[in-house]
């Protein structure tokens, strides 16, 4: 980092001769080149620790990485390589662009290559060392190279740039700051856009050196070109630094011993200091303030200030032409000065009433001195003065604000709360140069409980204001290694009630090392109550030390006998008026009239050796900050005066060429050409933006409002730009609107920026614009001439998460959960935002099929995805709409994951951009609370899975195909074949209805009479039945068990209509429902006889009971088989032996209109006689048989349905009558 001093003081004792210094340089030298010649023996001896690689584009790729063009090639997560891996490139033009961090380690990039136009890019490089590179190298952030890297092309960071010792780079380097550790040489142009540059010892720079901040340049640097500072100071540190071109600062220039600048130098703002000996200037010096020569230094061309003193040192310092001031200014000559001329410039006539002179020459008189300037402050009217004062609220809600206390006007700095820290910061500078500051004020602290204290603070105004840690370190000090101390602080005198501000706790550091306090102020650092303390200068977490130290006051600063009439009068002074001390001192009157004073700390030089102290500044600011931590007081001052021989306005702030609107946080640093994002906001959710002040390059304006300025007021307001206006003037009409103040003390302001205040928008809006408008004053009644400016982005307020209504209800996944819907039937759906009341969103949420799934038919138990998912209708909801009527074409539960119904649109003007958040993951994309990098989801849509349910079947259809699907006909008891199918409104099978989902189906007569009959426990369905063989649903069942039975035996034929119905009502009912005609059955056999030389046919019919009540012959049936072997044979009489006669054929037959072509063998001549015949017609047999001459056992016939057991005897060897015909005749 630079050294951050704006201004340097007038003299600096020579700390070196010129012999000595070129001794150190040459010496530097030598070491140099003998620690590089031992470090590259180290790297050319070192073992390896692994095989390096050799990557070449095209061709051998590092991991991960692809080629995405001929000559592009993309690395999307970082690239890290190992020690000694080189790249070679092949092709001219070619690009490596890392997504992430590039991470260089001892590696040859290109070196070796012919091939130009190599480009690097990534978000940020960093190294180790001895990288070789040939690319040019750009980076979104930091570019950070180690020791002895080299790089041949140019070199472009968003961020920083940074490399070590001994380096070097052939191109230009394009960074927001630039720093190295030294030794390097730069072959172009080095630019800082929006910071400083820092070069260590023995850097050259052949080229020009050009920064928006500081720039430092360390002993023994070269810069061939000039050195421009536009926004801050130049220092060329002694010995050697040589620059041969212009050195041009925006504030102040120091030219340290030995210094050379072979141009002009110039500080259009600020003063340039050249500091014996031996420094020179080959051209002209001009400055704002002043300027000095130290001993033997040289200007060969004129010396001009037009707002400041000239001062040659003795001695023997040279000005080859004029030397010029003000004539109410001062040309100082010391011994042995020697000039060209002198001009005390008034009116444009020189003269030389303004010299005072001591080089031993004739030369003109002194100047005369200045007179005391006072601030004085009572706070009569009652209200803050604004344009003399800036209050601050830091934390605990409290701004400084004026109070009548018993018709004492006072301003109160803190209130009896717990933790309040706030600031009081006067609108004056108070220039350091010859310059005495006297502080004194009436102070009240009173009802509270003892905490914590007051700071007097004197700051340098070259940095915005900014209170230090609250508590203990009384808004001065830092705290806890987490909160900075006063920015700019250069010293504070603590009045101090509970005793930390001395304390070297909480991050505070005591007595410096070497520092002598002074006498009577000198109690050692620890814990001192009620006592007074001086603290010096510091900056973020560091410094701020204790110098002096009352201890613990004979008269406490507070007791709680202490009322809001009890005061003290403090008088606080610094004095410089010597331009090389700066005494301070701390008194007191406990009388509160102001004429009886004690000394609490004697006058002690803070500059004095082992303080630490910084350099006086160019301009002080006076603040007070007040303090509370756990405990508390009211704290007031009253009868304010501060008095000064020297007392300006602030600097003058600069006008902005435009302003813009962007997310809080967002391009920081600043850079010109990136992005000034605004991100999706959230309807009714407050938010806060930032407003920057710009140049009109597109630069931040860091001096909009001076240090210790006063304030600038501008409108921000914002415009639905859904139709945008033809101009930024001609927006009408604000969705919402602040007035937004750019205060000194807030650091965003001082560099350029500031916060807006809550906005709260209620409604949502696909594109918002901001715009800026410049107010004359607080009021913003009116407005500067300063043309409006309107934001570079647009972007969206979105509504809040969006939450599903539904009456499909029921609690997933159980089976008999209320309501259900019927597949296909209406139920409501509606989407409604959790902002709804006020959001006025009414986008098209669109339905996303992949965020759909069904439960599994398998359980009903837990919620498991898996089953088949239907049709829902409709495909998109309106939001905030009235209800729908919804339709879901299956059975079960319908589940709905986050962003099932979504509108992904509603905000493009910030997804397109990533200015929301359009990841998926954790259903981020739906969020409606900001991530860590601020945003909400860009999605709209449901947050919350939800369930749709219970669906069952619209209806069933019946199919049957019967027993005897010929005829078709079935007998009673006989089963036939029944399918079921469960469909939706539309008739489309509903595959889903299976298993625990198929409740408790069974059938029944549906013909409408009283049944004779039923199915019993055959017309219970499974759910496994609508499964299928592989046990996912199919929509049906087709079960073959079904067994119609009349109640009564016999009962004349009925036809019925199969009706499927479950447990929720379900039916076939009203829809097509398959038949089934009924009939009593039975088996009829009749008795037989013939020869026994011949076939003996048998009658064995199926029989059904008609309508007219009487069995008849089944014609119909041709469907029934029956084996021979299913008929038993027993009851051998005469002649007649066992399987001498058998049933041929052997084989089953099928009745053929009812009746079965059966017979027995004859059994031969000499085997009449006869045998039982009795049928099996169970599932189960008895009894033998024959159907071959060797006895088997009988089978069973499987027709119970016909019920009985039909007997008969076949007889062999009975002749049949001769009776032809015969009648009676009368």
């Amino acid at each position: 980092m630079p050294l951050t001093p704006d201004t340097f003081p007038l003299r600096r004792a020579a700390t070196a001769s010129c012999a000595a210094i070129r001794c150190t340089v040459r010496l530097g030298v030598w070491l140099r080149q003998r620690v590089r010649g031992a470090l590259l023996a180290l790297v050319l001896f070192a073992p390896l620790a692994a095989q390096a690689t050799n990557y070449v584009l095209p061709g051998k790729l590092p991991s991960l990485c692809y080629q995405s063009s001929s000559t592009r090639y993309t690395c999307p997560f970082g690239l890290s390589l190992d020690w000694n891996d080189s790249i070679s490139v092949r092709n001219p033009n070619t690009t490596l662009a890392v997504s992430g961090t590039l991470w260089l380690n001892g590696n040859e990039i290109n070196t070796g290559s012919t091939a130009s136009g190599f480009v690097i890019t990534a978000d940020t490089i960093a190294g180790n060392n001895y990288a070789n590179v040939n690319a040019a190298l750009s980076a979104t952030g930091n570019i950070s190279l180690g020791y002895n890297s080299n790089v041949i092309g140019d070199i472009t960071a968003g961020g920083y740039f940074s490399t070590q010792w001994y380096s070097s780079v052939t191109g230009s380097i394009t960074a927001s700051s630039i720093s190295d550790s030294g030794g390097s040489d730069y072959i172009g142009n080095l630019v800082a856009t929006s910071g400083y540059v820092s070069l260590g010892s023995g850097d050259t720079v052949t080229g020009s050196i050009n920064a928006a901040g500081s720039i430092n340049l360390s002993s023994g640097n070269s810069v061939s070109g000039d050195v421009v500072s536009s926004g801050s100071w130049i220092a060329l540190r002694s010995s050697g630094t040589t620059v041969s071109g212009n050195v041009n600062a925006y504030s102040s220039v120091l030219l340290e011993s030995g210094a050379t600048v072979g141009a002009n130098v110039t500080s259009t703002a600020g003063q340039v200091q050249i500091n014996s000996s031996g420094a020179s200037v080959g051209g002209n010096v001009l400055a704002a303030s002043d300027i000095s020569l130290g001993s033997g230094d040289q200007v060969l061309g004129s010396v001009t200030s037009t707002g400041g003193n000239v001062i040659l040192y003795s001695s023997s310092a040279t000005v080859g032409k004029c030397v010029t001031a003000s004539s109410s200014k001062s040309i100082y000559l010391g011994w042995a000065a020697s000039v060209g001329g002198v001009c005390c410039l008034s009116g444009g006539t020189c003269g030389t009433s303004c010299v005072s002179n001591n080089s031993g020459q004739s030369m003109p008189s002194a100047c005369q001195g200045s007179s005391n300037t006072c601030i004085v402050d009572s706070f009569a009217s009652g209200t803050l003065n604004s344009s003399l004062w800036n209050a601050l609220s830091i934390s605990g809600g409290f701004t400084p604000a004026v109070a009548n206390v018993s018709g004492s006007p006072r301003i109160r700095m803190t209130t009896n709360a717990g933790n309040e820290s706030t600031m009081l910061q006067l609108k004056k500078w108070f220039p350091g140069a010859g310059n005495k500051i006297v502080v004194d004020f009436d102070y009240y602290v009173y009802g509270g409980s003892g905490a914590d204290g007051l700071s007097v603070v004197f700051s340098d105004a070259s940095v915005a204001p900014q209170p230090g840690g609250f508590g203990g370190s009384l808004g001065y000090a830092s705290r806890d290694g987490s909160v900075n101390g006063f920015a700019g602080g250069w010293l504070a005198v603590g009045l101090d009630e509970y005793g930390n501000f001395s304390n070297n706790t909480e991050g505070r550091p005591g007595y410096p090392a070497g520092w002598s306090a002074p006498s009577g102020a000198n109690s050692s650092a620890g814990f001192r109550a009620n006592a007074v303390a001086v603290r010096g200068s510091g900056s973020g977490l560091n410094g701020y030390a204790l110098l002096a130290s009352t201890g613990t006051l004979t008269t406490p600063l507070w007791r709680s006998s202490n009322t809001s009439a009890t005061s003290q009068h403090f008088r606080i002074t610094i004095d410089h008026t010597n331009n090389v001390n700066a005494y301070v001192t701390v008194e007191r009157d406990v009388s509160g009239g102001g004429s009886n004073y004690t000394t609490l700390i004697p006058k002690f030089d803070v500059l004095a050796s082992g303080s630490g102290q910084a350099a006086v500044p160019q301009n002080w600011l006076v603040s007070f900050a007040g303090s509370t931590g756990t405990s508390n007081n009211y704290r007031e001052i009253a009868n304010l005066r501060i008095c000064a021989p020297y007392v300006t306005d602030p600097g003058n702030s600069a006008n902005a060429g435009a302003f813009d609107c962007l997310e809080t946080g967002a391009n920081v640093p600043w850079v010109a050409t990136a992005r000034h994002p605004l991100y999706t906001k959230l309807a009714g959710a407050d938010f806060a933006i930032d407003i920057a002040a710009l140049k009109s390059d597109g630069t931040l304006e860091s001096n909009y409002v001076a240090a210790g300025g006063s304030s600038k007021y501008v409108k921000v307001e914002l415009f639905d730009d859904t139709t945008p206006a033809a101009t930024c003037s001609a927006y009408a009409n604000p969705v919402a609107a602040q007035t937004v103040a750019f205060v000194s003390g807030n650091p965003s302001s001082a560099a350029g920026r500031t916060r807006t205040g809550a906005f709260s928008v209620s409604r949502a809006y696909a594109k918002l614009r901001c715009r800026v408008k410049e107010c004359t004053d607080g009021t913003c009644g009116s407005f500067t001439s300063q043309a409006p400016a309107c934001s570079t982005d647009q972007f969206a307020v979105r509504p809040g998460a969006v939450s599903l209504m539904t009456s499909a209800s029921a609690a997933a996944p159980s089976a008999t959960a209320s309501p259900v819907i019927k597949a296909g039937a209406v139920f409501s759906l509606q989407a409604i935002t959790s902002t709804s009341a006020s959001d006025a969103y009414a986008g098209s949420l669109l339905q996303d099929g992949t965020k759909l799934s069904a439960q599994i038919s398998t359980q009903a138990t837990t919620q498991q995805s898996g089953g088949t998912v239907g049709t829902l209708t409709p495909t998109s909801l309106i939001a905030n709409a009235a209800a729908v009527s919804a339709t879901y074409s299956e059975v079960g539960y319908l589940y709905l994951a986050p962003g099932a119904f979504l509108d992904d649109s509603f905000t493009a003007v910030d997804s397109a951009q990533g200015d929301c958040v359009t990841d998926t993951t954790g259903n981020a994309n739906l969020a409606v609370s900001v991530n860590a990098a601020g945003q909400y989801g860009c999605h709209i849509g449901n947050t919350a899975a939800v369930s749709l349910g219970r669906f069952i079947p619209d209806h069933f259809k019946t199919t049957t195909i019967e027993g005897c699907s010929a005829a078709p006909f079935t007998y009673s008891g006989q089963p036939f074949t029944v399918r079921i199918d469960a469909l939706n409104a539309t008739s489309a099978n509903t595959l889903n209805y299976a298993n625990a989902f198929a409740n408790g189906v069974t059938l029944s007569d549906g013909s409408g009479s009283p049944s004779p009959g039923g199915f019993g426990a055959t017309g219970s369905i499974p759910g496994t039945a609508f499964a299928g063989a592989a046990g996912a649903g199919q929509g049906f069942a087709s079960v073959n068990t079904p067994t119609y039975t009349f109640s009564t035996t016999p009962t004349a034929p009925r036809t019925i209509s199969v009706r499927a119905t479950d447990n929720d009502a379900v039916s076939s009912a009203g829809f097509a429902e398959g038949n089934a005609h009924i009939r009593s059955g039975r088996l009829w056999l009749a008795n037989a006889y013939g020869s026994e030389l011949l076939d003996l046919p048998l009658t064995l019919e199926a029989q059904y009971w008609n309508a007219g009540g009487y069995y008849v012959t089944n014609r119909d049936d041709v469907c029934t088989s029956l084996a021979g072997s299913s008929i038993a044979l027993s009851g051998y009489q005469q002649n007649l032996s066992a399987c001498e006669t058998y049933f041929v054929p052997a084989t089953a037959q099928t009745a053929a209109n009812g009746k079965f072509p059966l017979r027995l063998k004859a059994p031969g001549a000499g085997n009449s006689g006869s045998v039982a015949l009795t049928v099996n017609t169970g599932a189960a047999a008895s009894g033998q048989t024959c159907v071959s001459p060797t006895v088997s056992s009988a089978t069973a016939g499987n027709v119970p349905w016909f019920g009985n057991v039909p007997t008969a005897r076949a007889t062999f060897g009975v002749r049949k009558t001769p009776l032809i015909y015969r009648r009676e005749t009368y």
